[in-house]
């Protein structure tokens, strides 16, 4: 049985996600398609646009077999964290051969070998990379510049998302000495940060403009059939979700007693005095994020503090998950009836737990397993937190986490 796991976020599911299913069968053969796909909030530190339980329903439609949650504290965590976590979850279920992910490049032997020189670190490379940090360069460029001198060529792409995340993900599967095969597949939009609407067009295209007009004749051009009824019927009903949405939480957790940040995952003494020197109540979720903007701190990553505050995410609980070496469990969110066979196998080999709600997960964990306990709490706490403020904004019904049952697609 040839199963390829896929890391995804969907946000939404659009043309060039289901291209990159229907590649996993037809050109690399697998029998089955497993997805490890982020809850509500992004790794770009973001809301989702819509809720797991739809986007879940939007992988099924479009040719995915399984969809598996990835963690919060993995999902909304630098490239790296992310990377182990979707990786680790295929490790531990035990029955997946290969992982296929998008990449800027597909040159295979050059991304092994520029994730070999970051692993073992040659003094020259570590040098540079540390001297272009301390001239105030973010990390991702530090990297980027570093990596182009020690292999004497140029890497603009090293720069770009998805290269960075195929990269740690090659990374994550040599650490953890995984027999799973890496397949890169070539990007087919225009880029992640275009905002052009064609037949491939990026995630971020489809959601400002979603946000803006609903579903458009331009936009059913880059949706598959089923992400269109989808999101058709969510548009002023339980989307478009914006995290700006949730920036009174973020302010409150700035404004409380005692409220220190220096713990929170991603965030470090500079940046927390950074993030404190520039807010001001008058401020919007735009513009305060505008004022913490330098050279040294992406927009990505101070878009991830925000949340990892909006979360309450410490990096000792981040440190605490990482040294255990393990995922605790893989939460089902939802299958195809028809790959039924596809579970069995996952419950033959997986050394995890299948959830398949949380709150058998909250009853086998809470006295047994700390760790495995806190991760779940986390996960609930981020989805209890984003279907509040999606009732308060839609005055929809909520999606309660402990009831919420595992999505069965009907037969393609």
């Amino acid at each position: 049985m040839n199963i390829i796991g896929i890391i995804a976020e969907y946000n939404p599911f659009h043309n060039g996600h289901k291209y990159q299913i229907e590649y996993a069968r037809n050109t690399l053969g697998a029998d089955y398609v497993i997805i490890i796909m982020n809850g509500n909030f992004t790794q770009r530190g973001e809301a989702a646009l819509i809720n797991k339980y739809v986007r879940t329903q939007m992988a099924l439609s479009g040719g995915a077999d399984a969809v598996i949650e990835l963690p919060v504290l993995y999902g909304t965590g630098s490239a790296e964290f992310f990377a182990k976590g979707g990786i680790q979850l295929l490790n531990e279920l035990g029955c997946v051969q290969s992982v296929c992910f998008g990449s800027e490049t597909t040159d295979i032997r050059l991304l092994h070998s520029l994730t070999s020189t970051i692993i073992e670190e040659p003094l020259s490379y570590r040098d540079e990379l540390t001297a272009l940090q301390k001239d105030g360069i973010s990390y991702p460029r530090a990297r980027m510049l570093a990596l182009q001198k020690y292999h004497n060529q140029e890497l603009p792409f090293l720069q770009k998302p998805n290269t960075i995340l195929a990269i740690e993900y090659l990374k994550a599967l040599k650490l953890s000495n995984s027999s799973i095969k890496a397949e890169p597949l070539q990007r087919m939009d225009s880029g992640y940060h275009s905002m052009e609407l064609n037949e491939y067009s990026s995630a971020t295209a489809i959601r400002h403009n979603y946000a803006k007009m609903g579903i458009t004749t331009d936009l059913e051009h880059t949706l598959p059939s089923g992400t269109i009824e989808l999101l058709s019927k969510s548009y002023h009903r339980n989307a478009p979700m914006k995290t700006e949405f949730f920036y009174p939480y973020v302010q409150y957790n700035l404004v409380k007693p005692n409220a220190g940040i220096e713990d929170i995952l991603d965030i470090n003494n500079d940046l927390s005095n950074r993030i404190f020197a520039k807010y001001k109540p008058e401020l919007s979720y735009e513009e305060f994020v505008q004022a913490i903007l330098n050279k040294q701190y992406t927009r990505t990553r101070i878009q991830r503090c925000l949340i990892h505050i909006l979360l309450n995410i410490r990096g000792s609980e981040m440190e605490q998950q990482i040294s255990g070496n393990t995922m605790h469990y893989a939460r089902l969110l939802g299958f195809r009836k028809e790959s039924s066979p596809l579970l069995r196998e996952i419950r033959k080999h997986s050394s995890i737990p299948l959830l398949q709600k949380v709150a058998e997960g909250c009853s086998m964990f809470k006295y047994s397993d700390k760790a495995a306990y806190s991760l779940l709490r986390y996960d609930i706490a981020a989805s209890d937190l984003y279907e509040q403020v999606c009732y308060q904004t839609y005055h929809n019904t909520m999606n309660d986490e402990y009831t919420h049952g595992v999505i069965i697609q009907d037969t393609l």
